[in-house]
């Protein structure tokens, strides 16, 4: 976690959604949740949630980013079936969700001035060089970026891109 806490992307960013490790299955992310609320970052984790109403050929549930507001608030997250740490049920709305919203899937009475993410950090059993990434193969992290990339593009703005690779390299793409 070292190497990326020192990246120039890492230290200069305002934003970052950032996933919640299974314990013992993925990189601990812990740290980075702690340095990022500790350096005034805004940090937004993983929300996965069945969807309002369901769309022919769409997923069932979907993730969102959702806000974390500190220390103790990432610290009282629970943890969900596969042992990952997620805000309660009734917390939600009263977070502010990656788009500037509150709450899931929010896209009325938005703070654009506050929106977006400068990284994203994703988890993946392994990346190649083109940073093509393999998951857990639900495709909840492949179905938010695509989206995020959408409404990033439709306002001018770039997709922060986060990629490992190897056992020590990083490659930082800003779009």
């Amino acid at each position: 976690m070292n190497v990326l806490l020192n990246l120039p992307e890492y230290r200069s960013c305002n934003s970052l959604s950032v996933y919640l490790s299974m314990e013992g299955k993925e990189i601990q992310t812990g740290t980075v949740v702690f340095d990022a609320l500790t350096s005034g970052k805004k940090v937004f984790v993983p929300y996965t949630h069945q969807k309002k109403r369901n769309v022919a050929d769409a997923p069932s549930s979907v993730m969102e980013m959702l806000s974390l507001k500190s220390d103790d608030d990432y610290r009282s997250l629970s943890k969900d079936k596969w042992g990952i740490p997620t805000p309660s049920k009734d917390s939600i709305d009263t977070r502010t969700n990656c788009f500037g919203g509150q709450g899931t899937a929010s896209w009325e009475n938005v703070d654009i001035a506050n929106a977006g993410l400068d990284l994203v950090i994703v988890p993946g059993m392994a990346f190649d060089r083109q940073l093509h990434r393999l998951g857990h193969g639900k495709g909840y992290y492949d179905t938010f970026l695509e989206a995020y990339n959408r409404w990033s593009q439709a306002r001018g703005g770039k997709m922060p891109v986060l990629g490992m690779f190897g056992s020590r390299r990083c490659v930082v793409q800003s779009g």
